[in-house]
């Protein structure tokens, strides 16, 4: 250093330049060393919190595990079977009777010509009516039985009446009732196989009064609509009003009317209601547009498939399905395994959170529920 200095002081002109010019590199180094430093440390800060936020992920989304659920079904059946049947659901299947003309029709015709058409099976200890479809269809109960699904948003999904509004077959109603998640489920199948298969199922086993359902396309207002029948047994869609159907597909016309005036024709109270699921094929816009009174009871909770290539062929999108969402609830739930960021999170962060699909995923199902409190999650 003292050699340094006297070269500095002792030298000439230039050799002062030339010890300034090293000194003032050494010194933007330094400088841009501290940047860096500083840049790592909003990096690691950035990180730390993406960890914490999948922690939360893997916390919110354990579940029980799918492998009890199956062992003890068995089990739930035959329990099931050994009570027996209530006053209310009696009641409630006579206004069914009454109010629903397509489930006159079905019980009337029982199941002698459904078996041209479909098949009987039993799964899981229950007997299944299903058609014959071109595809061929997976009847192992775990892959039949929706387990997974079921358990994920079972802490919204208890304690009163469920909507299953595309209930197909009804491998979500018929669990859902078994197992005692709910007192009675309200389905609405459009397809006429697919209803018949389900009216047989819940006759089959002795489900009268307890799985209630209705032949109709639930949407936005009342009218005719068209349905497009599919191969696949849980295909079937409704086509948007310019629409055109597919040469090679079935077009049949079905009753349409609204959730709102569906649920009073049927005498289903409101205060009951604690759990809609939707499964409508890219109709899930026009099915919360004509539930707007239910919409506003801040005690149901809604299970709504989210597929953005279906949303668009029904003329609809993503966003304004979001946009109605946003009305409806305060928090969300993606059911996607795969999903980033933490389970529960409020739907104003929805439309952002499912910008992944379409790239990442083709579609997944969103739990939306009201809380009441302060919480984030």
């Amino acid at each position: 250093m003292d050699r340094v200095r006297r070269s500095i002081f002792s030298g000439d002109a230039g050799s002062f330049s030339r010890h300034e010019a090293v000194v003032r590199k050494h010194r933007e180094k330094i400088a841009t060393m501290r940047a860096e430093i500083c840049h790592w440390k909003s990096e690691c800060g950035r990180l730390a919190a993406q960890v914490h936020d999948l922690r939360a992920q893997r916390r919110g989304k354990e579940i029980p595990s799918k492998a009890i659920f199956h062992h003890l079904f068995h089990s739930r059946v035959a329990t099931f079977r050994a009570f027996a049947p209530s006053p209310l659901a009696a009641a409630r299947e006579a206004v069914l009777r009454q109010r629903s003309a397509s489930y006159r029709r079905a019980i009337a015709a029982g199941p002698g010509d459904l078996a041209k058409s479909a098949e009987r099976v039993c799964i899981a200890g229950l007997e299944w009516w299903v058609p014959r479809a071109r595809r061929p269809l997976d009847f192992s109960e775990g892959r039949w039985l929706p387990s997974h699904a079921m358990l994920q948003s079972r802490a919204v999904a208890v304690g009163g009446v469920m909507i299953d509004i595309g209930a197909n077959l009804g491998r979500t109603s018929l669990p859902r009732v078994i197992i005692g998640d709910v007192t009675a489920v309200y389905a609405a199948e459009p397809d006429l196989i697919n209803y018949a298969c389900l009216v047989q199922t819940i006759v089959a086993n002795k489900l009268q009064g307890l799985i209630l359902p209705d032949q109709v396309v639930i949407g936005s207002r009342e009218a005719t609509a068209r349905l497009e029948r599919s191969p696949y047994v849980g295909g079937h869609r409704v086509l948007g009003e310019n629409e055109q159907a597919s040469p090679s597909r079935e077009v049949i016309e079905v009753t349409c009317t609204t959730l709102d005036r569906w649920t009073r024709a049927l005498d289903i109270n409101d205060a009951e209601i604690c759990f809609v699921k939707v499964d409508t094929q890219g109709w899930e816009l026009q099915v919360m547009l004509g539930a707007e009174r239910l919409r506003q009871q801040p005690h149901i909770a809604w299970q709504i498939e989210m597929d953005p290539h279906l949303l668009e062929r029904a003329g609809t999108s993503i966003s304004e399905l979001c946009t109605l969402l946003e009305q409806t609830s305060t928090h969300f739930i993606d059911l996607a395994k795969g999903a980033a960021g933490i389970r529960g999170a409020r739907v104003g962060r929805l439309r952002e959170h499912l910008a992944y699909l379409g790239t990442d995923a083709a579609k997944t199902d969103v739990i939306l529920y009201s809380s009441r409190g302060d919480a984030d999650s």
